[in-house]
């Protein structure tokens, strides 16, 4: 993750990362999409989402 997140802030560009852990996800990303089934059910910046689920 640290190579990936090297090369994003290198080149500027977006990465995604799917993950169910919280952590890795608190760790790594400024902005979350929550999904169930497939749907967005709650988006923004990375600590407040996790904070309401």
């Amino acid at each position: 993750m640290d190579l990936l997140t090297a090369l994003r802030e290198r080149h500027r560009t977006t990465l995604v990362v799917v993950s169910h852990e919280h952590d890795l996800v608190t760790r790594y990303t400024d902005t979350v999409h929550l999904l169930d089934s497939g749907r967005v059910t709650d988006s923004g910046p990375t600590a407040q989402v996790l904070s309401r689920a």
